[in-house]
């Protein structure tokens, strides 16, 4: 349920990218997903784009399918690919040709299933997968039919929950998330009255400094 990925950039091969764009009326097009860290990331590089007087528009992308955008001259340029999840179609579209890889980012990632600590009180034996399986019932909801829910990470992420409880044969159905701000609403939601829940986290990110959790 783990995986070590690394970010990268990529960008379309212009020469040079900037002077190209002021000599155009057309926008840099810049690609939006559905997680925090690129939404920020892609905003500062268009403000400085802005800052040089050219004219930025932002375009809210599929996250697997951005990398032949960019490839194709539709998109500007992706700020962000998290290996664990986009590495497969960044290499695919990076192969094609038309693509310049910018080089990687030091961070270290980690994904993970994740539960805030509380949920650890209400099920003494995790971290281990069997005692979560053991525990279903206590993350059971409305809509989950008696059996536990797993909130996974939006379908364009490709964390594959399904295909590990299939396999492992779990008494948890998965739920895909519409974002990464649909994970942290879980969690805050659940925070009040220490319900136990079980998301899609990954490292870097806030969430561990707000919510402790494993």
């Amino acid at each position: 349920m783990k995986k070590l990925s690394a970010m990268v950039l990529a960008t379309a091969l212009a020469t040079p990218f900037a002077a190209t764009a002021a000599d155009s009326d057309d926008p840099i097009i810049i690609p939006i997903h559905n997680w925090s860290s690129q939404i920020v990331m892609s905003h500062v590089v268009g403000q400085m784009y802005e800052e040089m007087g050219l004219n930025v528009e932002f375009v809210t992308t599929d996250s697997q399918a951005v990398y032949e955008s960019v490839r194709l001259g539709d998109v500007a340029l992706e700020l962000e690919v998290w290996e664990g999840a986009f590495g497969h179609s960044f290499r695919e579209a990076l192969s094609k040709g038309g693509l310049h890889d910018a080089g990687d980012h030091d961070a270290v990632t980690r994904e993970d299933w994740w539960y805030p600590m509380w949920t650890k009180d209400a099920c003494p034996g995790l971290p281990d997968w069997q005692a979560l399986n053991d525990c279903a019932e206590i993350f059971a909801t409305a809509e989950s039919g008696g059996k536990g829910r797993y909130l996974d990470g939006p379908v364009d992420w490709l964390k594959h929950g399904k295909e590990r409880v299939e396999a492992l044969g779990m008494n948890f159905v998965v739920v895909n998330a519409g974002s990464a701000a649909a994970l942290w609403a879980e969690i805050g939601a659940a925070e009040p009255d220490m319900r136990p829940v079980v998301v899609f986290n990954w490292t870097p990110n806030f969430a561990a400094a707000v919510w402790p959790g494993e």
